[in-house]
Parts: structure tokens; C-alpha cells; sequence
């Protein structure tokens, strides 16, 4: 899918850690993202990588938005483009960095496609023949820790995936971009977002023991830094139906594929 937007200027939008990577195609104006501050700021143009995030991060369009965009599973990005993810986390790369002439032919070839249906299969094509297996241990680790009701310990990934702590970090880090302790964080803190959003009018105890946070005190700290808030202070500024979009929405609908989605 993609969508597109006449609105002149943007006010800046916050993407949060959600263990995802994203590959992004942009037909219009630069868009802007910083962190923290604008001081900071970078533009995009034609097409860029963003990785596996671990603070919050702003992104703001302007003129006509014109955007495609690709949300890689944990895992997905390192399978098709083979760059160790923990190069990326927390950074917005522009793909000719990576790929040089393919990128300037895809993103013509994308501009010059009327429906999102050619876009999507035309992607499918060319991103299919680099797809690569993703590492097995990883793969299971992953499954492991976004199935675990608790934030699970690392002898405990260890134990189920059958492999050592300094290898699997090794690993871990190359395909998803941050370590497995780090990860679990950010997928426990994803589910006390759906959880805002599904049960409206917890308190912080409970939504704090229905995310499997140790006490209201481990949510706080999760919460101010991976939002730079603190948990009422952030969902008093924000809409209710932003909080658990795990691909953090800037304008634009996510292209999931059957092949891309099912990357692990």
C-alpha cells in the first residue's frame, strides 16, 4: 500500500523501539528525522534504511507525502541486504549507500508504477532473489522471547535456542541490531503499549504486571527511555490509536508481502 498526503507541512511524529527495521521509498520532499532535538537532524531522499531502534525518534515530511514502505521482521533486513544490523540501530542510511545504480533504477521503476499491486510485485521480484536464510538460533530466540509472558532471563534463551551466551549475543546483535536482554525489553514494552490500548483505564500497577514488568518502577524506566516520557505524561500526548502501531506510522501504510512477512 501506499499513501499519499497534499498537507504542506507535517508537524514531527515520534517512532518508538519496536525490534523492527524498515526499508522506506520516498517519491516526494526530503523528509526530516532528529533525535531529541532538531539540532540533530538528517534528510532522506530517494530511499533509505532505518534500524532497529532503541530511543525515540522524530520524523517529519513536508510539500506532498509520497511514500512506500517495507516493515522487516527481526531479522528480515540482515537476510536481504546482509548488513550487520548492529551498524544500523538507531540510524536512518540511505540505500545508495548500499546499492548504488539498483537503488536509482528501483525507486524509478517504482515512480513510474500507477497501483500499489505493480509496486508490491515488482518488490517481491527483487527483493525475493537476495533473500538469504536467516541464522536458526537467532530465528528461535526471537520466537521465544515475543511468546514468553515474562521478560524471560538470557540462560533461559540460552537453554532454548542451545546455544552460549557470547555467541548467541554475537549473533543476536548481527541480525536484529541490539542484544537479546535489550530486545526483550522492547517487546515487553510493546505489549504494555497494545495493553493501553485494548484495556483503556488501567493503573500503572496493573498495566505494569499485565506487560510482565517486575514493578510499576522497571514500566517507568522503560517508558522514559524508549518515549523520553514517562507513562502518563506520554499517553496524555498521545492518541490512543498510535500507542501500538509497531511500525510507527509517518504518513504512510506499511507494504507487508506473504514473503516478507513470513521472513521468520
Amino acid at each position: 500500500m501506499q499513501s499519499k498526503s497534499s498537507v504542506h507541512q507535517l508537524p514531527p511524529r515520534q517512532l518508538m523501539p519496536d525490534g523492527h527495521s524498515d526499508l522506506i521509498f520516498n517519491f516526494s520532499e526530503p523528509l526530516i528525522r532528529f533525535r531529541g532535538t532538531e539540532d540533530n537532524l538528517i534528510r532522506l531522499k530517494s530511499a533509505f534504511f532505518t534500524g532497529t531502534l532503541t530511543t525515540p525518534l522524530f520524523s517529519q515530511g513536508s510539500g506532498q507525502i509520497d511514500l512506500l514502505g517495507i516493515n522487516f521482521r527481526p531479522g528480515g533486513l540482515r537476510a536481504l541486504f546482509g548488513i550487520p544490523l548492529h551498524l544500523m540501530s538507531n540510524r536512518s542510511v540511505d540505500l545508495d549507500s548500499v546499492l548504488n545504480r539498483a537503488t536509482r533504477d528501483w525507486t524509478q521503476r517504482l515512480a513510474e508504477m500507477k497501483s500499489s499491486k505493480e509496486k508490491i510485485h515488482f518488490l517481491n521480484q527483487i527483493l525475493m532473489k537476495r533473500l538469504a536464510p536467516i541464522d536458526s538460533s537467532v530465528k528461535a530466540a526471537v520466537r521465544f522471547v515475543e511468546n514468553a509472558n515474562k521478560l524471560p532471563t538470557i540462560s533461559a534463551i540460552e537453554k532454548e535456542v542451545g546455544a552460549c551466551g557470547r555467541n548467541l549475543e554475537r549473533k543476536f546483535r548481527d541480525w536484529v541490531g541490539v542484544s537479546p536482554k535489550l530486545f526483550s525489553r522492547i517487546v515487553r514494552f510493546q505489549r504494555a503499549l497494545n495493553l493501553i490500548e485494548t484495556s483503556q483505564g488501567l493503573d500503572l500497577s496493573t498495566l505494569a504486571f499485565e506487560a510482565g514488568f517486575y514493578d510499576q518502577a522497571h514500566l517507568n524506566k522503560d517508558f522514559r527511555e524508549f518515549t523520553g516520557k514517562p507513562p502518563l505524561s506520554f499517553i496524555k500526548s498521545h492518541q490512543i490509536e498510535e500507542l501500538s502501531d509497531s511500525y510507527n506510522t509517518e504518513s504512510f501504510a506499511q507494504v507487508k508481502t506473504s514473503h516478507i512477512d513470513n521472513l521468520l
